[in-house]
């Protein structure tokens, strides 16, 4: 019963354990991940909850939030220089935050659904680019293929937990209290 971990997974996360910058865009890459993952499943029934849209068109609403997430980079890329950071990531999880209760309270609005995709996809960009900025800057060279392997297998296990958990909260609990439950999960996260 001895778990062996792969040589690389291992030195990976030795160089997570050195660096707290590292760890932490790390953690901030795999819970957004894991979030949007959760959101995907959501968003059909928020789709279902809106007349006009209806459930089979719930990609309108990831589409919003890739725009969202292209008007942040654009955002990120004037004004991130002059900004920390971490102030960075607190303002994106803090939107993301906002956008999630607010989309619970405004179901069945087209544009305002809408409009918080657009703003849950602009504080995704906020958290996303500080964070890979940070694995780039602050991993040496020589151990960032190790650390981005790590990352990918971090982020593909984020990505599927959501997608099965999601749907059984929503089915069980409803849509409004997943909402708030993934919104104080990013209000902490943020703290």
């Amino acid at each position: 019963g001895k778990i062996i971990i792969p040589k690389e997974i291992g030195e990976g996360l030795q160089i997570l354990k050195a660096s707290k910058t590292v760890r932490g865009a790390i953690l901030h890459l795999v819970f957004l991940y894991g979030l949007l993952a959760a959101l995907y499943v959501l968003s059909i029934s928020l789709a279902s909850s809106i007349d006009g849209l209806g459930p089979t068109k719930f990609g309108t609403l990831l589409a919003v939030s890739g725009l969202g997430m292209v008007l942040g980079a654009l955002v990120v890329a004037q004004v991130g220089h002059s900004l920390s950071r971490p102030r960075l990531t607190s303002a994106g999880l803090g939107t993301i935050t906002w956008s999630l209760v607010l989309l619970g309270q405004m179901q069945g609005s087209l544009f305002s659904t809408l409009l918080l995709c657009g703003a849950l996809g602009i504080g995704a960009a906020f958290v996303a680019i500080p964070a890979q900025t940070t694995l780039q800057e602050d991993t040496p060279e020589a151990q960032r293929g190790k650390v981005f392997g790590l990352q990918n297998n971090l982020i593909n296990i984020s990505l599927s937990l959501p997608l099965v958990l999601a749907g059984w909260l929503v089915s069980h609990y409803g849509l409004i209290p997943v909402l708030w439950l993934l919104a104080g999960l990013a209000m902490i996260a943020g703290i």
